[in-house]
């Protein structure tokens, strides 16, 4: 791919954060990090086996200023820039809705797939 690596860096921390943060209270907490590629995209997929995302919560998940953390834990940038990030690095971030816990996706243009 090509890609600002600290801005790619960013993103994916970010995740994991935000990952880690899902686990406090999970018995056996697992975050699982998985990339693959096709003819078009490289991809990046982080999982966790937390409580996952509510209905609601989905409806803003990328909103600015929107955050299930409590007060003071969280200004609610996080996801909204990473989606801007991608969204500049001609990329994708998603949100997978109908996996256990929560997975998120980072997808980006391969770049023997943009000659």
């Amino acid at each position: 791919v090509m890609a600002s690596s600290s801005k790619l860096a960013q993103v994916i921390i970010n995740l994991l954060l935000n990952a880690a943060d899902a686990l406090h209270q999970t018995p056996q907490p697992r975050i699982t990090v998985a990339g693959y590629f096709d003819q078009d995209h490289v991809t990046l997929r982080v999982s966790d086996n937390g409580p996952g995302i509510s209905k609601e919560a989905a409806q803003k998940l990328f909103e600015p200023f929107f955050t299930t953390k409590p007060p003071g834990e969280g200004t609610g940038l996080g996801l909204a820039i990473c989606q801007r990030i991608m969204q500049d690095l001609s990329g994708e971030l998603r949100w997978l809705p109908d996996t256990p816990g929560a997975t998120f996706e980072v997808a980006l243009p391969r770049h023997d797939a943009l000659e």
